[in-house]
C-alpha cells in the first residue's frame, strides 16, 4: 500500500473522528429529545465508520493512535456550546429565510411616467 492510500485513510479516519465529537456536542446542547437522540444515533454510525477506517490502517500496518478531535473541530464543538447561550445559535436556514422575507417585501421604484 502506498503513501498516499495512508494518508487518504488517515484523513478518512480523521474525518470521522471529528464527526463524532461534532454529533455528540449537539446532542449534548439539543433541548429537543428526539433531535438529541438523532445526533447521538449520528455520532454512533460516525464511530462505527471510525472503526472502520481503524481496521483499514491497521492491515496496511499503521496505527492511526487515539482518536483525538482535530483543532478544527473542537473549535467547532466549543463553538456550539458557546453559541447554545447565544443568539447566534439560532439555524441558518431562520435567518435566512428572515432576510429573504425582507428583502422581498421591498416595494419597486415606480416606473417613469
Amino acid at each position: 500500500m502506498s503513501g498516499t492510500d495512508i494518508r487518504r485513510y488517515l484523513a478518512n479516519w480523521q474525518a470521522e473522528v471529528d464527526s463524532t465529537e461534532q454529533y455528540l456536542a449537539m446532542a449534548t446542547h439539543e433541548p429537543d429529545p428526539g433531535t438529541a437522540r438523532v445526533y447521538q444515533n449520528l455520532a454512533e454510525i460516525e464511530r462505527k465508520h471510525a472503526d472502520f477506517w481503524e481496521t483499514r490502517l491497521r492491515a496496511a500496518g499503521h496505527d492511526p493512535g487515539p482518536r483525538n478531535p482535530s483543532w478544527r473541530a473542537r473549535v467547532l464543538v466549543f463553538l456550539r456550546g458557546a453559541g447554545a447561550r447565544s443568539r447566534y445559535s439560532k439555524p441558518w436556514p431562520r435567518m435566512n429565510t428572515r432576510a429573504r422575507t425582507t428583502t422581498c417585501r421591498r416595494r419597486k421604484p415606480p416606473l417613469p411616467p
